[in-house]
């Protein structure tokens, strides 16, 4: 039980970290104009113009 829990409560720090750097990232990107230049390369690489 111990092992699973803890094995979980990493799981769970390491996306919450991921999630707060994302967060981050698009809170300074939104100042600027590349968020939307993030949008559109995100888009490109899925194939979508």
């Amino acid at each position: 039980m111990k092992k699973g829990a803890i094995h979980w409560d990493y799981l769970a720090y390491m996306l919450l970290a991921l999630l707060t750097l994302v967060v981050l990232f698009l809170l300074t990107a939104s100042f600027k104009d590349k968020m939307l230049e993030g949008i559109t390369s995100f888009w490109k690489l899925l194939g979508i113009r």
